[in-house]
């Protein structure tokens, strides 16, 4: 009668090549979450920036970091979040968040008005009518913590937080949460992918609170692209 049982030397086989396909395949799958992220991410920060552009409509004026009344930015009732989300149907935040919630940030900590993105220090609050190039200047872009200790993302971001006395450890380690990428929603509505590197120098090859050097910032002084760096 035939045997047709496997060997042990046949099952090791069979589970070598299970094991090199898997090694095989496992990149791909991984690169393609990643970028499924990424996509989600950038649909998320367009419906920001619509939000953000009908704020502004409405108002004149971007929607902006805080309101300094208050002591406590991140929670307060009146930052960019609390602004913009109703705007965009969500007045309760506690029950439906996940546009201000990016897919690929790992700290799920963001209660009440904190969110996983930022909106550009020296764009918010600022009159529409000063902004005369929107497609170039970023206004919310991906954010991250200041440190591994902070409990949530910092609401805001700009240059002197990379560098300098305001230097913060763990931004850049948030930042990098889609590799070579970060997401990022103009003043004029479009979202594009920059690069993490170019994002990163514009923000630290220059002194302490310098940030009018690159149009991606400063909307008032800015005079270079972000491929401009020296």
């Amino acid at each position: 009668m035939k045997n047709n049982n496997f060997t042990l030397i046949e099952l090791l086989v069979v589970i070598a090549i299970i094991a090199i396909l898997a090694a095989m395949l496992l990149p791909a799958l991984n690169n393609a979450r990643i970028k499924a992220r990424s996509i989600a991410c950038v649909s998320n920060l367009k419906n920001i920036g619509l939000a953000s552009q009908m704020y502004a409509d409405n108002t004149k004026y971007m929607p902006y970091c805080n309101d300094t009344r208050y002591s406590s930015p991140l929670w307060n009732t009146t930052n960019w979040v609390a602004l913009t989300s109703p705007l965009l149907g969500l007045d309760d935040l506690a029950k439906n968040k996940m546009i201000y919630q990016c897919p690929a940030y790992v700290n799920p900590n963001l209660s009440g008005h904190n969110t996983s993105y930022a909106i550009n220090h020296f764009v918010a609050e600022l009159a529409i009518a000063k902004i005369k190039t929107p497609a170039k200047h970023m206004l919310i872009m991906d954010g991250g913590r200041f440190k591994i200790t902070s409990a949530t993302p910092n609401s805001s971001i700009a240059p002197p937080y990379f560098t300098g006395a305001a230097a913060y450890d763990y931004l850049l380690t948030d930042l990098a949460r889609h590799g070579k990428m970060i997401n990022a929603v103009y003043c004029d509505g479009h979202v594009k992918s920059e690069s993490f590197d170019l994002v990163v120098k514009s923000a630290t090859n220059y002194p302490y609170g310098s940030a009018s050097v690159y149009l991606f910032w400063d909307p008032i002084k800015g005079v270079k692209e972000l491929g401009q760096l020296p």
